[in-house]
């Protein structure tokens, strides 16, 4: 019984060496794998870290640029209710230098009926004196010619 007990064990260290040659290069090409797969996942963070650092470089920009669009919507705004204004304003001058011409025209005018003023209350007084005394039947006939 002795004998058959030491030939299993040589039996099974044979299978266990065919075994083991087969296995062997499996287990040395998952360490490999694991190695590679562990550069590989470094450079992903790596890669990942300059993601994340380029997609908050651009929310940086976007959000500068939805800023900047913005000032600018804001500046337009202003710059057509300027205008606006402005053309009102221009309106407005247009508007008073017409009354400006009709004013300067009035003066002219009173100036010159200021001028006559004093011969036309003489001429209007002589009338009244003259035409008093005749009836308003006379006096209307007077007045119309």
């Amino acid at each position: 019984e002795a004998a058959a007990n030491l030939c299993n064990w040589v039996v099974n260290v044979c299978m266990y060496n065919n075994v083991y040659k087969n296995v062997d290069p499996k287990v040395t090409a998952q360490k490999k794998a694991a190695e590679e797969y562990e550069v590989a996942q470094a450079k992903l963070r790596v890669v990942e870290e300059r993601v994340a650092t380029m997609q908050a470089k651009l929310k940086s920009v976007t959000d500068a640029l939805k800023a900047a669009t913005e000032d600018k919507n804001k500046v337009e705004a202003e710059a057509r209710n300027c205008q606006e204004r402005l053309g009102l304003a221009k309106r407005l001058v247009d508007g008073l230098a017409d009354e400006n011409e009709r004013w300067t025209k009035g003066i002219i005018s009173f100036r010159e009926r200021e001028r006559t003023l004093l011969g036309d209350t003489m001429l209007a007084a002589a009338f009244v004196s003259y035409a008093g005394s005749f009836n308003s039947k006379y006096r209307s006939s007077l007045w119309k010619e």
